[in-house]
C-alpha cells in the first residue's frame, strides 16, 4: 500500500515515514524544500514524489504547519485517486476540519488525526492517537491496525471536543509554561546554585519547563493563538492569578 506524506521530511513526518516503512508500507515523501526532500529519500527506504503524482497513493496524509493545511489540502483535493484516505496531523481541529467536510468527492475517505507525542519519542507506544472521522472507509481501519500493533491508545473524538479538551493539555500546559519560566528569568536568581537546593518538585518543575521551551516555538505560537478555546484559558489563567495574589497580600488567617 502506497502512503505518501506530504511534509515529509519535517520532524513530524520523518518519525511517521520511518513508522509506516517499519510496517512494510510503500511510502513516499514530498516537502516544500525539495532538494532536502530528495537527498533523504536517495539514502533512506522511501521515494520521492510530486504533487502531479499524488493520484497513484492509496493513503495520504498531510503533515505541515496548522496555518497552511487547508491551503495544502485545498490544492491537492482535485488530484487525489478515487478511494484515497485522507489524513491530517494538525493539532487545532476547528483549523482544518470545516476545510475537509467541504470535499465533494464522495470515494474519499477522511479521517483528521492528532497524534499526541513529541517526533523525539522512540516509539508510539502508550501515547493518545486521536482521530476525528469526517468521511468514513475501510482504509483507516488498516491505519488502526497500525496503530494498535504500535500500541497506541487510540481515542475517537470531534472538533470541538478536541479543542476544548486541548485548551487545557497543550494551551494551558504551554501557556503555564511559558510564564513560570519568564518569571524564573525575571528573578535573576543562578538557576545552577538554585538547583543545589533544588526539591523533587522543583525538578520535575524545570523538566518540564526545559521541555516546553526545547521544542519548536512556531508550533507553540500556532497553538496559542489558533485554537479558539485557548482565549477564555488565558482570561481564566489571569483571573485566578490575581485573586491568588490578592489572597497572599491579605495574609494567612
Amino acid at each position: 500500500m502506497n502512503v505518501a506524506i506530504i511534509g515529509g521530511i519535517g520532524s513530524f513526518g520523518l518519525f511517521y515515514a520511518k513508522l509506516f516503512m517499519k510496517q512494510g508500507f510503500n511510502v513516499f515523501l514530498n516537502d516544500v524544500d525539495e532538494s532536502a526532500c530528495k537527498k533523504f529519500c536517495e539514502s533512506s527506504k522511501c521515494s520521492f514524489f510530486s504533487l502531479d503524482e499524488i493520484s497513484k497513493m492509496d493513503i495520504v496524509i498531510v503533515s505541515v504547519p496548522n496555518s497552511v493545511a487547508s491551503k495544502v489540502i485545498s490544492d491537492i483535493i482535485s488530484k487525489l485517486g478515487d478511494n484515497t484516505l485522507l489524513i491530517d496531523f494538525c493539532s487545532v481541529k476547528s483549523i482544518v476540519i470545516p476545510t475537509l467536510k467541504k470535499i465533494k468527492n464522495k470515494t474519499i475517505e477522511i479521517v483528521s488525526v492528532h497524534p499526541m507525542h513529541g517526533p523525539r519519542v522512540s516509539s508510539i507506544e502508550n501515547y493518545p492517537i486521536i482521530y476525528i472521522p469526517v468521511v468514513k472507509g475501510k482504509k483507516f481501519e488498516v491505519i488502526k491496525d497500525l496503530f494498535k500493533k504500535e500500541n497506541a491508545n487510540l481515542i475517537m473524538s470531534d472538533l470541538e471536543e478536541h479543542d476544548k479538551i486541548l485548551s487545557l493539555v497543550q494551551g494551558l500546559t504551554h501557556y503555564s509554561g511559558f510564564i513560570t519560566a519568564k518569571t524564573i528569568k525575571d528573578l535573576g536568581i543562578n538557576l545552577k546554585k538554585a538547583q543545589n537546593f533544588s526539591s523533587p518538585n522543583f525538578e520535575l518543575l524545570l523538566s518540564n519547563i526545559s521541555r516546553i521551551i526545547l521544542q519548536n516555538p512556531q508550533m507553540y505560537s500556532q497553538i496559542q493563538t489558533e485554537n479558539p478555546y485557548n482565549e477564555q484559558m488565558r482570561k481564566l489563567f489571569s483571573k485566578n492569578t490575581l485573586i491568588l495574589e490578592e489572597k497572599a497580600k491579605q495574609g494567612p488567617k
